[in-house]
């Protein structure tokens, strides 16, 4: 993912990164707003052509370019997207995602 495209994500207050862990009855409902946070500790930081990637290391709770962020509070968290849905919105803060497997 490109940062401009992860902080244009954040700015909505419904939006999220779905990681897809192999299965789909595996995978992270991250907010968008958190993963930008987290960009600043990315330990490997952009490639050359400007993205940041994130890779789960098996057996381990979080990313291996991010490993002090523990994930499991993310994980199978589809609520997250339905409590976003049914919450009182305005224009601006319908929900967006984007999935990533």
């Amino acid at each position: 993912m490109k940062e401009k495209d992860i902080r244009e994500l954040a700015n909505h207050p419904a939006a999220f990164v779905v990681f897809i862990l192999g299965e789909d009855s595996n995978y992270l409902v991250i907010p968008a707003k958190y993963l930008a946070a987290e960009l600043p500790n990315h330990n490997e930081g952009r490639t050359e052509d400007g993205f940041y990637h994130f890779n789960i290391v098996l057996g381990q709770q979080g990313f291996k370019q991010l490993p002090n962020w523990s994930l499991h509070q993310y994980r199978n968290k589809f609520e997250f997207i339905t409590s976003a849905l049914n919450a009182p919105c305005d224009e601006k803060s319908v929900a967006t995602g984007l999935l990533l497997n």
